[in-house]
């Protein structure tokens, strides 16, 4: 006897003990596979779809892409114990066989999909049981192995998905749970900064908001099941993208009014946060604080002109999250939060976190309370991207929260499960998954919203403090990120607030600071949203011309400097232009605001010569606020000017030169008569 028959014998035996009606089990087994397993081969046997769920006594029905390489292969279905507890099914434990059906696969007609359409009796719970059914103990959730074997019955692939085994009411109706598990299904939604120099949208950008495209795709899949709510938690920079996109692209125009819709439905949600996904604590700690607050007002006013309505900012994802951070959100006004469960902990309790929470203020806000906190399911979340065929993922997600359903029926609870990076939105596995969410016996789909006002805390209260999170350096340094803001507000004091360019550089460099970045070419494409800012100011700051170095004569103690400015820019700016001469005073001050229309325009100095002689002439021109340098020059300045002081002193020393030598000349003569008359 091979070791899978002693054990189903073993089974068997154990069931008789239990219960008399199960002492066919044995007698009902057919042969057991060889105990070699089998690989999970896609290409050879995949599952294309099953029932979410199959009440007692009911039939599973399961569709099979099988590819079938030689005659006589057969199916093996095998139910196994079922899974007691959420720890178990997330590290896929499988236990003991129960019972198992062989269907030739010769025999299983094929669908209007294409695939082989699998249809398998399950008994009643109490009630015996007879060839080609399956049957279980009772309500639970069981590992159902699918083996696809040859003739000599070798296995050539194997998969394991759930059965979700529901209890039968009168007329075989699924007996729901008292309190149903509110699944809250949160949606976000974000391309990686969009935006190219020139205003337009990047390709890569564009691609994604198709309707053949990632986000397009998941917004129409979406659109299909109006009857499922879930909390949209999108990107306002890639809805600014969206917006751009749709004036020319009627896909992208449609995807934007589905959108729109489910948040006008009342049956969606709609949650804001930063104007682009970023490490919260990873900007505070770098102290890019004021960044922060930015993010959070521009996220606000993009995604409230996209939607055309107020959007809720109480509520936000928090991931990842640090106790810091939780504060700064709630000076945005946010009073609840989701955070990954790995930061956050398991709480008081055993099971699953399936109740909100208090997260612990740090000192500076115990005045206010704690923060109102749901953990995200992040075991679960990563079965929507773990490898494998879409409807054996799906069932998995849907098995799972049917455990957690199990762990507390008569409590009042919810899990919330937010899509993590790198989903992929695959129509087949969406679908599958919102329709099983409908009508789900055990599962309610709902909102965070709802989440949050109707699931009570856990008894005796439960107050949290996150884990220590040490965060990665941000994409930019503070030092680039602050100047090349300070540029970029001086720029502004020289188009105005509602120029575009401005705009541009304000979403470029909001965008520097994206988390997105750490998968998109690391801080190098980031410090490239910076350069774009710089490279818009200083294309325009080209525009605006002065004259070459050169020599300015003056030919009296006071003039007037002149220099001429040329505008190319194509706007009427104001510069600030300052001169200054260590041999030059400037009656009217050194320093003037100039209005620079579009053409040459000529403006002059009142200077007073200290001295005569040539010497430096320095000049800055800035915008008006003085902070922004736009050029510099240096001019020579020959002065012809006599002073009349020096002119004085000059013509006394030649009087008194001249009385000098005329005075010594008469002494000498009247040395020399003495003499004379002597002789």
């Amino acid at each position: 006897m091979t070791r899978r028959a002693a054990r189903a014998a073993a089974v068997a035996a154990l069931v008789v003990a239990l219960s008399p009606s199960w002492a066919s089990l044995a007698e009902a087994a057919p042969s057991p596979p060889p105990p070699t397993v089998p690989p999970d081969v896609p290409s050879r046997l995949a599952l294309v779809s099953q029932d979410p769920w199959t009440v007692l006594g009911g039939t599973l029905h399961a569709c099979l892409q099988i590819a079938v390489l030689a005659p006589g292969e057969q199916l093996l279905v095998a139910v196994h114990q079922s899974i007691p507890t959420r720890s178990a099914f997330d590290t896929q434990q499988v236990g003991p066989e129960l019972t198992q059906v062989v269907l030739p696969v010769d025999a299983l007609p094929a669908s209007s999909a294409g695939c082989r359409a699998v249809t398998i009796p399950l008994a009643t719970a109490a009630g015996a049981f007879g060839t080609g059914q399956l049957a279980v103990p009772g309500v639970g959730v069981y590992p159902l192995e699918v083996e696809l074997r040859d003739s000599q019955e070798q296995g050539l692939a194997r998969f394991v998905s759930d059965l979700v085994a529901v209890a039968a009411g009168p007329g075989g109706q699924p007996v729901a749970l008292t309190n149903k598990l509110g699944v809250a299904w949160v949606w976000p939604l974000a391309a990686s900064p969009g935006l190219n120099p020139d205003g337009s949208i990047k390709a890569t950008t564009a691609a994604a908001l198709d309707p053949a495209g990632t986000i397009g795709r998941q917004v129409a899949t979406l659109a299909a099941h109006p009857d499922v709510p879930v909390t949209l938690a999108p990107s306002p920079e890639t809805l600014d993208s969206w917006s751009t996109v749709a004036r020319t692209d009627p896909g992208a125009a449609q995807g934007a009014a589905s959108l729109r819709a489910a948040e006008q439905g009342g049956q969606d949600e709609v949650i804001g946060g930063p104007y682009v996904p970023i490490d919260l604590p990873s900007l505070l700690h770098a102290g890019l604080g004021t960044t922060v607050d930015a993010e959070a007002a521009q996220g606000q006013t993009s995604i409230d002109r996209f939607f055309g309505v107020h959007v809720d900012e109480r509520t936000t994802l928090a991931v990842p999250a640090d106790t810091e951070s939780v504060d700064r959100l709630r000076s945005h006004g946010v009073d609840q939060v989701v955070v990954a469960s790995t930061a956050a902990g398991a709480g008081h309790s055993h099971l699953t976190s399936t109740a909100p929470f208090s997260l612990e203020p740090s000192a500076n806000l115990t005045a206010t309370g704690p923060l109102a906190a749901f953990a995200d399911d992040v075991p679960l979340a990563s079965m929507l991207t773990t490898p494998g065929v879409p409807a054996l993922r799906a069932q998995r997600l849907l098995a799972g929260l049917a455990l957690t359903a199990l762990e507390a029926p008569g409590v009042a609870r919810a899990d919330v499960v937010v899509n993590p990076d790198g989903f992929d939105g695959a129509a087949a596995l969406v679908d599958a998954v919102l329709a099983g969410l409908a009508n789900n016996p055990w599962l309610a789909p709902t909102t965070l919203a709802n989440v949050f006002s109707t699931v009570p805390p856990a008894a005796g209260g439960d107050v949290r403090t996150l884990a220590v999170y040490n965060p990665p350096s941000p994409p930019v340094t503070a030092r680039a990120y602050d100047a090349t803001q300070i540029r970029l507000l001086s720029f502004g004091s020289l188009v105005g607030p509602n120029d575009a360019r401005l705009l541009r550089g304000e979403r470029f460099l909001l965008s520097s600071v994206s988390s997105s970045w750490a998968d998109a070419g690391g801080s190098a494409a980031a410090r490239a949203q910076l350069g774009a800012v710089n490279t818009t100011i200083t294309d325009f700051l080209a525009g605006i011309q002065i004259p070459a170095p050169g020599t300015i004569t003056l030919t009296a103690r006071s003039g007037a400097v002149p220099i001429t400015f040329r505008n190319d820019t194509g706007e009427p700016i104001r510069v600030l232009v300052a001169l200054s001469s260590h041999k030059l005073d400037f009656p009217s001050g050194s320093t003037q605001t100039v209005s620079l229309p579009t053409r040459s325009t000529t403006i002059r100095f009142e200077v007073r010569s200290r001295t005569s002689g040539t010497f430096p002439l320095l000049m800055s021109v800035r915008s008006a606020d003085g902070s922004l340098l736009i050029a510099e020059g240096r001019f020579k300045v020959r002065s012809t000017v006599v002073s009349s002081v020096g002119l004085a002193l000059a013509i006394g020393a030649g009087v008194f030169l001249v009385g000098w030598w005329a005075l010594h000349i008469l002494r000498r003569r009247r040395r020399r008569r003495p003499a004379a008359a002597v002789a």
